[in-house]
This record gives C-alpha cells, sequence and structure tokens, in this order.
C-alpha cells in the first residue's frame, strides 16, 4: 500500500528564526526568568543544610538585616519564588487572560495582546532578579543590587508596558 506524502513538520528551530527581534528578545528574556528561578533554587537546596538554625529574614532599604527567622523561612521563599515566577510565566503565555485599560477591536487586539505580553515576561524578569537577591542575602551573599535591580526593572516594564498597551490601543477602525 502506498502512503500519501505528508510534508514534515517544521522543526522548532525554524519556526524560531522566522521570529521577530522583538518576539526573540521576549523569547530570551523569559527564558533567562525561568534558568535564573532554576539556578536559585537549586542553589538553595544544595546549600540548604549547612546554614544556621536563623537566617536573615528581612532587609531595610539600605540593605542591612533587621530581622531574623528560622531555616525553614528559606524554604519558604523559594516555595513563593517558584509560584510566583510559574503564575507570571503562565501569564504571559495568555495575555488574553489579562485585563487592559482600552477597549480592545478586532484592528488593535493582536497589539495589545503582544505589549501585555511583553510587559508581564519583563514583570516575570524583574520578579527573578528581586527572588534571587533576596535568596543570596538570605544564603549569606553580597546580593542587595540585584534586589534593586530587579525593582527597577519591575517597575521600568510596567511604565513602559502600561505605555505601549495605551499606544496599542489607539489602533481602531476610526484612524
Amino acid at each position: 500500500m502506498v502512503q500519501p506524502h505528508v510534508p514534515d513538520a517544521p522543526r522548532r528551530g525554524a519556526a524560531r528564526a522566522s521570529l521577530g527581534p522583538a518576539a526573540r528578545v521576549t523569547a530570551a528574556v523569559r527564558w533567562g526568568s525561568a534558568v535564573l528561578t532554576g539556578g536559585g533554587v537549586l542553589l538553595t537546596l544544595i546549600r540548604y543544610p549547612g546554614l544556621p538554625d536563623r537566617v536573615p529574614s528581612h532587609i531595610d532599604a539600605t540593605g542591612h538585616v533587621d530581622a531574623w527567622s528560622g531555616r525553614w523561612s528559606v524554604l519558604l521563599l523559594l516555595a513563593t519564588w517558584v509560584v510566583l515566577q510559574g503564575a507570571v510565566h503562565w501569564l504571559s503565555r495568555r495575555p488574553d487572560l489579562l485585563t487592559y485599560p482600552v477597549e480592545l477591536t478586532e484592528r488593535n487586539t493582536a497589539a495589545v495582546h503582544r505589549a501585555g505580553e511583553r510587559m508581564t515576561v519583563g514583570l516575570g524578569a524583574g520578579l527573578a532578579l528581586v527572588l534571587a537577591g533576596l535568596t543570596g542575602m538570605t544564603l549569606g551573599m553580597s546580593t542587595f543590587m540585584l534586589v534593586v535591580t530587579g525593582l527597577a526593572a519591575t517597575v521600568g516594564a510596567t511604565v513602559v508596558g502600561a505605555v505601549r498597551i495605551l499606544r496599542a490601543g489607539r489602533q481602531s477602525g476610526s484612524d
């Protein structure tokens, strides 16, 4: 029996190569956030048995420790990190679930969703940096600037994302 010819399905690399530069950056940032999260989890789990009974649990605005907790709090921070990163990652792939401050039309929906996706990916990257810094500080590392950088990235992603969403929302059928 002769089998009908079925064209080969496109390979993942071929699909990725056809992405525009902005989409490649978005994918790279999403991937980088996942790697940072995975690396932070792995490092923390490796170092956990050697941690002291009390670890830093709060820092002030200058980066100095002003509260302490039991070693178990590191696992709570780690679990929180994984859940938050997972939720942000999932939402970044489902921009249709986000609420937007603009009316969605047939003409602007794709652009608004794209801006929402990029904003959420940026928020995920900032969150990954903040939590990596906090976890590093809890493990005794000098990672306060990672926290500051992550907070700046989170604010920046929100402001830039909101502006992009508003601009994309102006694309209506009436222009």
